[in-house]
C-alpha cells in the first residue's frame, strides 16, 4: 500500500560464471545480507530459482506415514554440470531472462522496498557498494547498482548540490545589487547580516528538531533570502537618508526604525502567517517547508530591527 521502490544490481562475471558453484555461493550470501538491511523487504536473486528447483526435485515423496512436506529452501548446485541442468529446467520460466543472460555471465539481483522508506536506500548505498568491493575484489567481476532507488538517490543529491550552488549565487548577486543600490560596499556587507544569519539559524533549527535536508527544504534558503531582503532594503535606504541629513549614526538608526519598523513588522507577520498555513496540511515536505520558512522570516524580522541596528551602533561603518 506504500508503493514499491527497488534497487537493481547488475553482476557481470566471467564467461558462464553463474554456473560456478563457488560464485553462486558468494552471490547467494550477498542476497541474504541485502535482506537484513533497513528499507529492503525482499531480494530476488538468480540463486532463488536454483534453490527452488533443488527443493522440488529432492523432496521425499509423500507416503501414508509421512505427510507431504517439503523443506522451505533447497540447496545450491555443487557442480557446474548440475547447475547447467537446473538452468535448463528454468529456461521456460517467465522471470528467467530477467535474472540471467543466455551466456550465464551476467545476472541481476533485485532488492525491493516500500517507497515510503526509500530514504534508507540513500543511507545504505555506500554500505552496499563497499560490501561488493570487499567480497568481489576480482577485476573481471563487476557489480553495478542501478534501478529506481539509485535514480531517486542520485536525483536527490543533484538537487541538493544545485540548490546549494543557487543559494551561493543568490547571496553574491544580492550583495552586489545592494552595493550598487546603497553605493557602499561596507553597508552592502552589513546588509547580509539580517539575511544570512536567520537562514543559518533556520538550518540549524532543522537539525535540532530532526528535519532532513531534502529537495523541498533545501529550497528554503534561496526563497527566504528573496523574501527577507526586501525588509533590509527598506531599512537601509531610510538609514542612508537620515544619515545624510543628520550625519549621526544613532539618529539615523532611530529614524530608519521609526519609518520602516511598522511596515517591516506587518509584512513579516503576514508572511509568517501565510507560510504557517502549510503546517496544517498532510504532506510532510510541505509542512516542513512552511514551518521552517516561517521560523526564518521571524528570525529575519528580529535581525532587521534588533541585530542590524546593534551591529551598526557598535561598529559604526562609513555610510
Amino acid at each position: 500500500m506504500g508503493g514499491a521502490s527497488e534497487l537493481a544490481i547488475l553482476v557481470q562475471a566471467q564467461e558462464e560464471g553463474f554456473k560456478d558453484p563457488e560464485f553462486l555461493k558468494r552471490i547467494d550470501a550477498i542476497a541474504q545480507w541485502l535482506e537484513t538491511l533497513p528499507g529492503i523487504t525482499r531480494v530476488m536473486a538468480p540463486t532463488d530459482g536454483l534453490r527452488e528447483i533443488d527443493r522440488i526435485l529432492n523432496s521425499p515423496p509423500p507416503t501414508d506415514e509421512a505427510p507431504k512436506t517439503r523443506p522451505q529452501r533447497g540447496n545450491l548446485p555443487t557442480t557446474r554440470a548440475l547447475a547447467a541442468q537446473y538452468y535448463l529446467l528454468l529456461e521456460g520460466n517467465d522471470n528467467f531472462e530477467e535474472t540471467i543472460q543466455d551466456d550465464y555471465s551476467v545476472g541481476r539481483l533485485t532488492a525491493r522496498g516500500l517507497f515510503s522508506e526509500a530514504e534508507h536506500f540513500a543511507q545504505t548505498l555506500p554500505k552496499i557498494e563497499k560490501r561488493f568491493a570487499d567480497d568481489f575484489p576480482e577485476k573481471d567481476i563487476n557489480l553495478q547498482v542501478t534501478g529506481y532507488g539509485r535514480l531517486i538517490t542520485d536525483m536527490e543529491l543533484y538537487l541538493l548540490q544545485s540548490q546549494i550552488k543557487s543559494f551561493i549565487i543568490a547571496f553574491i548577486v544580492v550583495t552586489l545589487m545592494l552595493g550598487l543600490l546603497l553605493r557602499s560596499t561596507s553597508l552592502a556587507l552589513f546588509s547580509m547580516i539580517p539575511n544570512f544569519v536567520p537562514i543559518f539559524l533556520g538550518l540549524g533549527f532543522m537539525g535540532l528538531v530532526g528535519i532532513a535536508l531534502d529537495p523541498a527544504t533545501v529550497m528554503i534558503g534561496a526563497i527566504a533570502m528573496g523574501l527577507v531582503v526586501d525588509d533590509t532594503v527598506h531599512f537601509l535606504v531610510r538609514l542612508r537618508r537620515h544619515f545624510s541629513a543628520s550625519d549621526d549614526i544613532e539618529a539615523a538608526i532611530e529614524g530608519a526604525t521609526i519609518d520602516a519598523g511598522r511596515p517591516i513588522v506587518v509584512t513579516s507577520f503576514v508572511l509568517v502567517a501565510t507560510f504557517s498555513i502549510l503546517v496544517f496540511g498532510n504532506f510532510t515536505p510541505n509542512i516542513n517547508f512552511g514551518f521552517i520558512s516561517a521560523v526564518i522570516i521571524f528570525l529575519a524580522l528580529v535581525a532587521d530591527l534588533v541585530l542590524l541596528p546593534a551591529v551598526l551602533r557598535l561598529i559604526r561603518p562609513q555610510l
